[in-house]
């Protein structure tokens, strides 16, 4: 309880959805980030989150604030 960072955890995540009816969609998502997570329950994860769907929609960065209580 004296350091200030409870853990620093790498991860990769992926998913697929695919939508048929009506208008045909598919999406693939493939990420990797970092999660962090200091004393008194404050944490922020940054994630790249590389996209390929029928709209093209651009590749993101995503950064998440948290507070666990």
């Amino acid at each position: 309880e004296q350091y200030g960072i409870q853990f620093i955890q790498p991860y990769i995540m992926g998913n697929q959805l695919e939508y048929t009816s009506g208008t045909e969609f598919k999406r693939r998502d493939l990420g990797v980030g970092v999660a962090a997570r200091f004393n008194h329950g404050i944490g922020f994860d940054y994630e790249r989150l590389y996209t390929h769907d029928t709209f093209n929609t651009p590749d993101m960065h995503l950064f998440r604030l948290r507070y666990e209580w």
